[in-house]
């Protein structure tokens, strides 16, 4: 059978599709071009049919699978249900956004399929050959890879958000329904209930602007500047590892190798010491602004501009020139 398709998986959360699934079907289509097949998206059914409408254009096919209990079913369900349908399909690509849940599905499928995986992928291309040439951060960030796979398809890859840009659709995308089989007694793990947030805020991994506290913030009271700060930038509060571990931001929030990997526009680090474990997660932001009383921090080393002042004399005429200027 042939590799007849790159496929992007579709993650939604709280009934809408994570915006990294927009910017993988811009790279998609792209990739899918160039080795002269389609490009599909595949999501859980259940999710509402204004989702698919904001899909259509991007993938010559959207694939949606149908069961009632998908919505309760964890990753090893959903692993087991792609992993069969690769398997019967054979996409030679199949695309996610880089998260714990895609990681988790991507994981499983892997070892299932004896498929190879790659995760915090920054960078993908087609060469003259039409093999693949992929992209990722090692050593912290320190240096990137260029991996060109040697193994036969499918390759699974986790993209870090805000890697690709978002482009226009084209065309339409035919709609096709799988009904998929899962017994009750699959469900061994299974979501039992979703908590939201209490107010709306900006995913941390696809904000354009991130602003991270660390223990220089001296008490989980000061985070509130950096919340109004966010707010004002349109952005998402980030913090260390140190800060999280104190109880003073949630975990959700963490930056880090142990957190979440963020890739925003502008990251701006107030009192983050930089330990290699916090440069792992935002090694790849556009402009990093480090604000430290300590020059000899290490976060200098990576910042594209550095502030050596007491943040609590900063942050406050910084907050009020942003108030005044968004009026």
């Amino acid at each position: 059978m042939s590799q007849d398709a790159v496929w992007v998986f579709v993650e939604c959360e709280g009934g809408r599709e994570r915006s990294v699934v927009h910017e993988l079907l811009g790279k998609g289509r792209e990739v899918a071009d160039a080795l002269g097949v389609e490009l599909h998206a595949i999501l859980m059914g259940g999710e509402s049919e204004e989702v698919i409408q904001r899909l259509r254009g991007h993938p010559q096919r959207i694939l949606v699978l149908e069961n009632p209990l998908l919505q309760r079913a964890g990753s090893d369900v959903v692993a087991s249900i792609l992993s069969k349908l690769v398997h019967e399909r054979t996409p030679r690509l199949l695309l996610a956004g880089s998260g714990p849940a895609a990681v988790d599905i991507l994981s499983r499928m892997a070892a299932k399929l004896h498929a190879a995986l790659l995760t915090e992928v920054t960078g993908l291309e087609v060469d003259a050959s039409g093999g693949l040439r992929v992209r990722r951060p090692v050593h912290g960030g320190r240096a990137y890879a260029e991996l060109e796979p040697q193994c036969p398809p499918p390759y699974l890859l986790a993209v870090r958000p805000r890697s690709f840009p978002r482009v226009e659709p084209k065309g339409d995308s035919s709609l096709e329904r799988i009904p998929v089989e899962i017994r009750e007694e699959e469900l061994q793990l299974q979501i039992e209930e979703r908590l939201e947030a209490g107010q709306e805020r900006v995913d941390l991994t696809e904000a354009p602007v991130v602003v991270s506290g660390g223990r220089g913030m001296k008490g989980p009271e000061h985070f509130a500047l950096l919340e109004e700060l966010a707010r004002l930038l349109g952005g998402a509060v980030g913090a260390s590892r140190a800060v999280v571990d104190s109880g003073w931001r949630p975990p959700q929030e963490q930056v880090g190798k142990s957190g979440n990997t963020v890739s925003p526009d502008l990251y701006l680090a107030f009192g983050i010491s930089g330990a290699v474990h916090h440069i792992m997660g935002m090694d790849t932001s556009k402009y990093v602004v480090a604000v430290n009383n300590d020059p000899k921090a290490l976060i200098f080393q990576y910042a594209d501009y550095g502030v050596v002042e007491d943040l609590f004399q900063l942050l406050p005429p910084l907050i009020d020139e942003l108030k005044r200027s968004d009026r």
